[in-house]
């Protein structure tokens, strides 16, 4: 039987391996002869194949808590499914980017986190809590959306990872600077059966529970009741902390907003007077505290890996119904 470390490094291997299909789905574009683009498309989409089942198995093996698996765009190089350039050697307007808005806001949060906003293009639509991968320059990842369905923007909130191929793009980026869009997909969901939603999180995993609130609270009275535990280093990586809290104190009875940082006695976290220690520690004491029962609550996590597999297997071993995306 695979030792959990092992599945781990099999997790970690299968979604370092679908990430870097992009830069391979780049290549294959931009290359002008058929033969090489037809053979870029055949190890694309055997290599997506291969990682798509290993992240499927590693996932059954951790108690069903399968992410979502991005969608195969390796099958698009055929030859045929290439657009023929216009009269003028020009693409045609079907191999054009329908969506490329220009970046109109970045904001520095902290030195490996920062946000930044595009305007929303008129024709994308997406429900709160929802993905979508974004291009900035030849590198392509899935964000999820902080904006809710009804704002005019789209709001991402990313952790920099040294050496990250986009993290090195999103430290360069400019106000005015195209991005491009793809369609929305996956992430967590709202699910207006339950009466409470336990909203966990580590860092930028916060980022579809702002989009779910956003939404629900632009309704008059949405008649749900939001827990929302987030942990991080330092509390500097709080991005929302401010919404979040004021969003608690207008709403005390539909939300319950609790920080907590890793690391209270480093200098960084001078002046912290919130909780403390590792949000999943934080967790089953606050199940009995607020009294939520598996019958009316769903729980939700976002975020490191690590925090996931704490939660997931003990909230189930609880009676909760769970739900995840993993931000690894």
């Amino acid at each position: 039987m695979a030792s959990p470390s092992d599945i781990r490094r099999a997790r970690q291997l299968a979604q370092a391996t679908l990430e870097d299909l992009d830069s391979l789905d780049q290549s294959r574009r931009n290359s002008g002869d058929a033969g090489l683009r037809s053979m870029l498309s055949r190890i694309h989409q055997r290599r997506w194949a291969q990682s798509s089942r290993l992240l499927e198995w590693a996932g059954r093996q951790m108690g069903g808590v399968v992410p979502e698996i991005p969608a195969d765009h390796g099958e698009a190089g055929t030859d045929a499914a290439e657009p023929e350039p216009g009269a003028n050697g020009t693409p045609s307007p079907a191999a054009e980017d329908p969506t490329r808005p220009t970046v109109s806001e970045i904001v520095t949060v902290a030195d490996d986190l920062v946000r930044f906003i595009v305007p929303r293009p008129a024709d994308f639509r997406f429900e709160p809590g929802q993905s979508v991968k974004v291009g900035v320059g030849d590198v392509r990842r899935s964000f999820s959306i902080v904006s809710a369905p009804h704002e005019p923007q789209l709001e991402f909130f990313v952790e920099l990872v040294p050496g990250g191929r986009m993290s090195e793009q999103l430290r360069n980026l400019t106000v005015g600077q195209p991005v491009e869009l793809g369609q929305p997909k996956g992430g967590l969901r709202f699910d207006s059966r339950f009466t409470n939603h336990l909203m966990i999180s580590t860092v930028t995993g916060v980022n579809p529970f702002i989009s779910i609130l956003r939404a629900a609270f632009q309704q008059t009275g949405p008649g749900h009741r939001f827990h929302v535990l987030q942990g991080a280093s330092y509390q500097d990586e709080f991005g929302y902390a401010d919404e979040l809290t004021e969003l608690a104190t207008a709403h005390p009875n539909q939300v319950c907003y609790l920080a907590t940082v890793s690391r209270p006695d480093e200098a960084r976290n001078a002046g912290w007077s919130g909780c403390t220690g590792r949000v999943d520690t934080l967790v089953e004491d606050y199940i009995r505290e607020a009294g939520l029962q598996p019958e009316d609550t769903l729980v939700y996590l976002c975020g490191h890996s690590g925090m996931i597999d704490a939660l997931a297997p003990r909230c189930r071993e609880l009676g909760f119904e769970v739900r995840t995306e993993s931000y690894d």
